[in-house]
């Protein structure tokens, strides 16, 4: 169990800012899963198919790996851009699509899975205030960071 989980005088703003998870989101902004939490005013969310008033994202999990651990999403976004869950296919899609990071620990893993919404808070952003993306159909930003993306999945030349 991570400090997070046992420690009831550390707010989940401190165990953030402890973990420096501004700095890996920066750090590691070019994957594209950071690139919906960077972003998420324009990322799809999927509604939740166990409760349809919530909605989900990411889904973070992680793993551990030599020298350290790997955190990657169960949800993705599938070729046509549009969120899904990978489940228990979620590690190696994420691996071949090079939608991870890696931390240093798997503890630093754990709280990173845990914490990482936080930044959500920073910028006023909530997604229970979205529609899900099955429901509304979303505007395309004048800056579409996942282009670059689907051109190289695609075999789509840049």
């Amino acid at each position: 169990m991570s400090q997070v989980d046992t420690n009831p005088d550390r707010t989940l703003e401190d165990a953030y800012r402890e973990l420096g998870v501004d700095r890996i989101l920066r750090d590691y902004s070019a994957v594209p899963f950071v690139r919906r939490i960077l972003f998420p005013f324009t990322a799809p969310v999927m509604q939740d198919p166990n409760n349809p008033n919530r909605v989900m994202t990411h889904q973070m999990e992680y793993r551990t790996a030599d020298n350290g651990a790997i955190a990657y999403p169960r949800i993705m976004l599938d070729e046509s851009g549009r969120l899904r869950d990978y489940g228990s296919e979620a590690f190696n899609e994420a691996l071949r699509r090079r939608d991870y990071i890696r931390l240093p620990s798997a503890e630093m893993a754990d709280q990173f899975t845990k914490l990482y919404k936080q930044y959500w808070k920073q910028v006023g952003y909530d997604p229970r205030d979205r529609a899900t993306d099955q429901e509304k159909p979303q505007a395309q930003p004048t800056f579409d960071p996942y282009a670059i993306y689907r051109a190289r999945h695609s075999g789509v030349e840049e």
